[in-house]
């Protein structure tokens, strides 16, 4: 083959504008963008980042001037008289007078033995008539248990507190008292809030239809207990008849109506609360005789004068 026929072609060539062209010069300039669109990229971000961070720093201004103009919340204005269980410090000041109320029942006290003394056929009606407010306080449970729905196997210790809840019931003993005549009503004592000083006593009620608990008292056989101490819900014997049910409300004193009680038998009853949301809570505290005047139920002789009020 000769050289001479051989026809040459150029790798580059030159345009007219004088730029040099070379094959695949086009594929690859457009596959990088241009410095223009990368500036231009660049800039849209930063503005969407200043963008959003001045709408989060005024919605944070926004919220704290909000929080800083708005009226105290309702868990701010709780006053110290509604807590369930106030501070047993509280009312600290009144502890001169406790300990003379202390001494005043003491002297009942011995009053009350001794005239039991020279008058025993008289017995507890003695002291009731010569004090009113005796702090030993005949009528009051002799024993009790609180037993719960939902844990109906649970025992609860008896540490002299009377609970009643949608789930908490109270089963208490009464002895009944001299003098009855066959015929007895239950009371509930329930003072003022001024009254109570360190004492607890709790009246809610939560459903909506009003704000004060009521209490419902159902006999059960004193037969079918053995020893009331170890009752739970499961194996507390059925309740029988109804005796009536009181409202418990701040400032008065309640009472149910009449009903036949037992001569020579203990009263057994199972004291329940009425009422959506409610809660009825006491201790007895017969035992310290510093308690200026009876509150909670307790077991009367039925008299025509047991509803009056504080």
């Amino acid at each position: 083959m000769a050289y001479d026929q051989v026809e040459a072609i150029p790798l580059i060539s030159q345009g007219l504008d004088g730029e040099v062209d070379y094959p695949g010069k086009s594929e690859i300039s457009s596959g990088y963008p241009s410095s223009n669109s990368q500036r231009s990229l660049s800039t849209i971000l930063l503005a969407s980042a200043l963008i959003v961070s001045l709408l989060s720093l005024c919605w944070n201004a926004f919220t704290l001037t909000t929080i800083a103009r708005s009226p105290p919340t309702v868990s701010q204005r709780i006053s110290v008289d509604t807590l369930r269980r106030p501070s047993i410090y509280l009312g600290l000041e009144r502890l001169p007078a406790a300990k003379a109320s202390q001494s005043i029942a003491s002297q009942v006290a011995s009053a009350s033995a001794s005239a039991q003394h020279e008058h025993p056929s008289m017995g507890v009606s003695m002291a009731d008539a010569t004090q009113p407010s005796n702090p030993l306080f005949p009528g009051r449970p002799v024993e009790m248990v609180r037993v719960n729905s939902r844990y109906p196997s649970q025992r609860f210790e008896q540490d002299g507190w009377v609970l009643l809840t949608e789930d908490d019931h109270t089963i208490m003993s009464f002895n009944v008292p001299p003098g009855s005549g066959g015929r007895c009503a239950f009371t509930g004592a329930f003072p003022p809030r001024n009254d109570l000083s360190a004492q607890l006593l709790t009246l809610e009620r939560d459903d909506g239809l009003s704000q004060t608990p009521g209490v419902q008292f159902t006999t059960i056989s004193a037969s079918d207990i053995s020893d009331l101490s170890t009752l739970t819900w499961a194996t507390r014997p059925p309740t029988g008849k109804g005796l009536g049910s009181m409202v418990a409300a701040f400032g008065t004193n309640a009472t149910t109506e009449a009903f036949a009680c037992p001569t020579n038998t203990p009263l057994i009853v199972e004291l329940a609360c009425l009422g959506g949301g409610c809660r009825v809570e006491y201790q007895y505290i017969d035992r310290l005789r510093v308690e200026p005047r009876p509150f909670g139920a307790s077991l009367f002789p039925f008299h025509h004068n047991l509803g009056t009020r504080y």
